[in-house]
């Protein structure tokens, strides 16, 4: 087995609430992986499946600072602070990503990120950059349909939610930017 395919089985266990063969698994990986990188996740998901979050932060933290040019552990953590509510420690993060890797998801979720804080001038600043490398991917169609929902540009953002839908079906959250927009307008249909 690949390291990606025991992370998948780990993955499975955990969700099964097989949490025992879960670490099984992930002491395996541990011993054939060269990198540890996914170990680093298996250990972090096992913490997150045992209600340990303060070991899931520590994880995430050490590898970051362990690693500070490698971009994937600062979206990691900067995922579980945005989950979590920790806006601007998830800004931090993920300015520390898109400074390592120029990726223009990470600009979209900077975006949001901002939104979220009702930072409006810092939310253009990453949509501008956004523009400029002409993403086309859901996250970033739904970054523009927020700031038109803060707007109140209800047609924009409704137009953006669609492109979102459009680029990919089981994002979830162009669905809700989409209900807010329609009930806005008085369309309940």
């Amino acid at each position: 087995r690949t390291p990606i395919q025991y992370m998948q089985q780990i993955e499975e266990q955990l969700n099964q609430g097989q949490l025992s063969l879960a670490e099984d698994y992930c002491e395996t990986l541990s011993l054939i992986e060269k990198t540890p990188y996914y170990t680093k996740r298996c250990n972090a998901s096992l913490a997150y499946s045992s209600g340990q979050m303060d070991e899931y932060f520590a994880i995430y933290q050490q590898w970051a600072k362990t690693t500070p040019n490698y971009y994937r552990p600062h979206v990691y953590l900067g995922e579980v602070y945005r989950l979590s509510g920790h806006y601007s420690k998830s800004i931090t993060a993920y300015q520390q990503a898109y400074k390592l890797k120029n990726n223009p998801e990470f600009a979209a979720i900077l975006a949001d990120l901002y939104l979220s804080l009702n930072d409006e001038d810092e939310a253009i600043k990453y949509l501008n950059q956004i523009k400029q490398s002409s993403s086309k991917s859901a996250f970033t169609f739904h970054s523009f349909g927020r700031y038109h929902l803060v707007k109140k540009q209800f047609d924009e953002a409704i137009d953006y939610f669609n492109k979102a839908r459009l680029a990919d079906k089981e994002l979830a959250l162009p669905n809700f930017g989409l209900a807010y927009s329609y009930r806005a307008l008085g369309q309940y249909e």
